[in-house]
C-alpha cells in the first residue's frame, strides 16, 4: 500500500522532470533563436542597383534615391553610410541578400565616395560617388531694398550648405546681420543701417565653410546711372513717390490704364549718360539693371529698348509665362550685347510700349544702369 508520503515524494519527483525539461526546452528555444538571428558571417557587398532596376550596376546615386545594396549577410545591418552620412534607420529595410536604403539629402563634411555596410558581424564598403549638386548664386532680388527691409538672395540648393542658425550675412561698409529665413530656393535677411553698395557676403557654418559673395549683384548699386541730372532732365512721367508703388527705389516711371491695340508709348526718350567701358566689343562684359514693379501681370505687348537707333524688343511673352512681380520691386537683368548694336554711338536711349491688342497696364519701373557682369 502507498503512503500519502510515498505518493508526496513522487508529486514532488514528477514536478522537477518537468520543471527541468521545460528549461531544457526554453534554452532549446532561445540558442535557436540566437542562431537564427545571427549572420553566417561578416557583410560583403557585391553591387549597387537602384530600386527600379534589380539588374543595373551603378557606382553613383543621388541625394533622396531609393537604392538596393547588393550582397551576403546583410539581414541584421544596423547602419549604413553614404561618405560619413548615416542613414536614419527608418530608411533602411534589409533582408539577407540586400539593403533597400533612401541616400540622405545632405552634404558629407569627409568625402570617401563610398557606401558601408555595419552588421553585428562586422562592416563592408563599396565604392560609390554621392552626386552632391554645387549650389548656385543667381543674384538679389531687389538690389535696392530699404533698409529695414528683408532681401532675398536668390539661388538653388542653399539649404544644403547652410542652416539659418549658423549662416553669418555681411555687407559692404562692414554691418552684419542675422538669417531670417533659408530654403533651397533662397537666403532671406533684414538690412541693417549702414548697409553701403556693394557685394553682400554670405558665410555658412562648420563643418563645410560654404561661402560666396554676390559680385555679379551689388546691393544698393548705382554705378553707370543712364538718366541722371545734370545729363538728362527726369522725364515727362517720372515721379519720387507713388501711393500704389512704396518703397520706389528712386525716380520712376509709372504706367498705369488703358491701352488701345498698336498704341506706342513713348515711356522715355532722350540723351543719356553711357559708361565708356561699355562700348564696342566691351558691352559682352555688361548688362543693363532696372528695377521695376508690376500690380498686374503683363501677358501682351513689347517693351521696346531703342539704344543709339537699334530697337530690341524684350520678348518677355515669348518666356511662356507673364512678367509679374506680384506688387514687390525686382531687379531686371538684361545681356547688353543682346539689347543693343555693336556700334560706340550709345548717347540715344529710349524704352516705348507697344502691342497689337488692347491691354490693361499698371506697373512701375526705376534706376536705368549698365553694370559690370561680374
Amino acid at each position: 500500500m502507498v503512503t500519502s508520503s510515498q505518493i508526496k515524494t513522487l508529486y514532488m519527483k514528477s514536478i522537477f522532470k518537468y520543471t527541468l525539461l521545460c528549461c531544457v526546452l526554453a534554452a532549446a528555444f532561445v540558442s535557436c533563436g540566437k542562431e537564427k538571428d545571427s549572420p553566417d558571417g561578416p557583410p560583403s557587398i557585391s553591387r549597387v542597383a537602384t530600386s527600379i532596376n534589380h539588374a543595373a550596376n551603378i557606382s553613383s546615386g543621388d541625394m533622396n534615391q531609393w537604392i538596393l545594396i547588393i550582397g551576403t549577410n546583410l539581414k541584421l545591418t544596423q547602419s549604413v553610410f553614404f561618405s560619413d552620412l548615416e542613414v536614419p534607420r527608418e530608411n533602411i529595410y534589409a533582408s539577407d541578400t540586400l539593403v533597400s536604403v533612401r541616400i540622405p539629402r545632405k552634404v558629407p563634411a569627409e568625402v570617401t565616395n563610398t557606401v558601408k555596410v555595419v552588421t553585428k558581424a562586422g562592416e563592408a564598403s563599396y565604392n560609390f560617388i554621392l552626386n552632391t549638386p554645387p549650389f548656385v548664386v543667381k543674384g538679389l532680388r531687389n538690389e535696392h531694398t530699404l533698409a529695414g527691409d528683408t532681401l532675398e538672395i536668390m539661388g538653388d540648393f542653399f539649404d544644403l550648405y547652410f542652416t539659418a542658425e549658423g549662416t553669418a550675412v555681411s555687407f559692404t561698409g562692414g554691418v552684419t546681420a542675422p538669417v531670417a529665413a533659408l530654403a533651397a530656393e533662397y537666403i532671406k535677411v533684414v538690412v541693417p543701417a549702414g548697409a553701403e553698395m556693394g557685394p553682400v557676403t554670405v558665410q555658412g557654418p562648420a563643418p563645410l565653410n560654404s561661402t560666396f559673395s554676390t559680385n555679379s549683384s551689388w546691393y544698393l548699386d548705382t554705378r553707370n546711372m543712364i538718366i541722371v541730372h545734370p545729363v538728362v532732365a527726369p522725364a515727362t512721367g517720372m515721379v519720387s513717390s507713388h501711393p500704389d508703388f512704396p518703397k520706389n527705389p528712386g525716380l520712376m516711371m509709372v504706367k498705369q490704364g488703358a491701352y488701345s491695340a498698336w498704341g506706342w508709348d513713348a515711356f522715355f526718350t532722350s540723351y543719356i549718360n553711357w559708361p565708356a567701358g561699355a562700348m564696342g566689343a566691351n558691352k559682352t562684359n555688361y548688362v543693363m539693371k532696372f528695377e521695376m514693379n508690376t500690380k498686374l501681370a503683363i501677358t501682351k505687348g513689347d517693351i521696346i529698348f531703342n539704344i543709339a537707333d537699334y530697337y530690341y524688343r524684350w520678348p518677355y511673352n515669348y518666356f511662356g509665362k507673364p512678367l509679374d512681380t506680384k506688387g514687390k520691386w525686382e531687379t531686371i537683368t538684361l545681356p547688353l550685347d543682346i539689347a543693343s548694336h555693336p556700334t560706340d554711338n550709345y548717347a540715344w536711349f529710349g524704352w516705348l510700349y507697344s502691342d497689337g491688342e488692347s491691354r490693361e497696364s499698371n506697373f512701375a519701373i526705376s534706376n536705368f544702369r549698365v553694370v559690370p557682369k561680374n
